[in-house]
């Protein structure tokens, strides 16, 4: 399977989570996943106390989807919060992340740039992979 078609796939599973939270680290990570389709709860990060985040998310009962940027800073995020979050005995759904920034890492660092990004895909590429 050719990786453009993966980061379809995958991002056509996100948008069909049901009961799901995703945590992103701002409002402009958020408006991206919106903007491509994704109907999720999103949560922002930023700005936010992570202990007092993390005890009201356990709460929410929910599966908890980080989607981070894929530079340092929010690889580092993604382990802090995967971390204090599984101690809380949360459900994880780390997949999509792992996915998203092995095949995305080269072209965009940030969520913020995902619909920018598939956007100019189907512009460069009207023939190729497109589910809608």
């Amino acid at each position: 399977m050719n990786s453009e078609k993966e980061v379809f796939e995958i991002i056509e599973r996100l948008k069909r989570e049901e009961n799901a939270l995703i945590l992103v680290e701002g409002r402009r990570d958020a408006e991206s996943l919106k903007n491509i389709g994704i109907e999720s709860e999103i949560i922002c990060i930023s700005q936010k106390n992570m202990y007092d985040l993390t005890l009201d998310l356990v709460k929410k009962d929910k599966k908890i989807i980080i989607l981070t940027d894929f530079d340092s800073e929010g690889t580092k995020l993604f382990k802090k919060y995967r971390k204090e979050l599984e101690s809380l005995g949360a459900n994880i759904d780390t997949a999509y992340y792992k996915k998203l920034k092995f095949y995305l890492k080269k072209f965009i660092k940030s969520i913020e740039d995902i619909d920018n990004l598939l956007a100019t895909h189907r512009t460069s590429h009207p023939y190729s992979y497109n589910p809608e």
